[in-house]
């Protein structure tokens, strides 16, 4: 007669969970390969600069730019409570080359630009062009005829949201300016929405070497430089309420963001890693207090059919304790039999006798499913 070999619960368990772990480890490997694809290529635009999402800013580009240059640009920017901004852009083009333009293209690599207006400030404007592609809009201005060394001024004013990001912490303002040809003298202007001030934590203001002052409500700071062709100048503002509009009760707790109004797809991914986390350490707790201590395969293999006999007893059991007259009684093994083989089982560990009196209190130690 041949008897089946038992086999123990815990080290059952054990295997279960490490498999439940690996395959949970490969899925958040998948997701986070997944996530990086598609974060390339939706959000190819921005990568990541001291901590700062660097975005594409507008960026002024013309037909004929080796014969083109901006002598003056002023940004003006205005930021509001609702996390928008608005830009009054001023330019002054001025043609350097020996054949006249025609054309002037304007392009923001922002897709969410809203109430747009051109205005001409010198010479006619003899109509716009305004085309809203996937990554960016484009603005032409027809100017008819633009002659060599005529300076042409315009202004572009819009609405975006996409240059403001939030936190719990703080609001961050951040904008690179690209400049696609010589840019000689260039303002760049922010004012805060009122009861803002910088943030008290690390790398409040990029440049640090800007002009600050306020108009009695609101903070304001002020860049002078110059960019030459094909330069760039990121600028960063972090701000938050003054001590007063906080009031005494404000916790912050830092987050991801991006340089949308949106929630950061990277958010959510925060979200199901914490809890992943969680789920795995409850599940390890949980099974930590249902496992016990494992024997190897080989010693399964030594049991004989007496062995696996009484252990299907003691574990079918109420509490896994019996007598061993309970044992003799269940197997109709003889008295010193059944010493013998409780003798054999405590050696290895799956049992643990108690004398009580005339009688032995047997306890089964290893959890195991026959």
């Amino acid at each position: 007669m041949c008897a089946s070999l038992p086999v123990l619960k815990g080290a059952e368990g054990y295997t279960h969970f490490n498999r439940a772990f690996l395959l949970i480890l490969m899925f958040v490997l998948l997701f986070a390969s997944f996530l990086i694809l598609s974060h390339g290529q939706v959000y190819n635009r921005s990568f990541c600069i001291s901590s700062l999402y660097y975005c594409d800013s507008p960026f002024l580009a013309v037909k004929s730019p080796s014969s083109f240059e901006y002598v003056d640009v002023k940004f003006n920017v205005l930021l509001f409570d609702n996390d928008t901004a608005h830009f009054s852009c001023f330019f002054s083009a001025n043609n350097t080359g020996a054949t006249s333009i025609d054309e002037l293209n304007v392009s923001f690599s922002l897709t969410s630009v809203i109430n747009l207006q051109v205005n001409n400030e010198t010479g006619p404007l003899y109509g716009t062009i305004i085309d809203t592609l996937s990554t960016k809009t484009v603005v032409r201005l027809n100017v008819s005829t633009l002659e060599p060394n005529y300076l042409y001024n315009f202004t572009v004013d819009f609405d975006t949201s996409q240059v403001v990001s939030l936190t719990t912490s703080y609001t961050q303002f951040s904008y690179v300016l690209k400049a696609d040809v010589n840019m000689k003298s260039i303002l760049f202007r922010v004012k805060l929405p009122p009861e803002r001030f910088l943030y008290s934590g690390v790398d409040p203001l990029y440049p640090i070497d800007s002009l600050n002052f306020t108009d009695g409500s609101s903070l304001i700071f002020q860049w002078s430089l110059g960019l030459p062709e094909g330069g760039t100048e990121l600028f960063v503002i972090r701000y938050q309420l003054s001590d007063a509009a906080l009031g005494p009760q404000i916790f912050y707790f830092p987050v991801l963001y991006t340089t949308s109004s949106s929630p950061s797809p990277l958010l959510f991914v925060a979200i199901f890693l914490a809890g992943l986390v969680i789920g795995l350490f409850v599940f390890y707790l949980y099974h930590r207090t249902k496992l016990v201590e494992t024997v190897t395969d080989t010693s399964l293999t030594l049991l004989n059919e007496a062995e696996i006999e009484i252990l299907r007893f003691i574990a079918s059991s109420e509490n896994k304790r019996v007598t061993q007259k309970e044992i003799q009684k269940a197997t109709n093994y003889s008295k010193a039999k059944v010493s013998i083989t409780l003798s054999i089982l405590e050696k290895k560990g799956f049992i643990k006798r108690e004398p009580r009196g005339r009688n032995n209190i047997i306890t089964l130690l290893k959890d195991v499913r026959l």
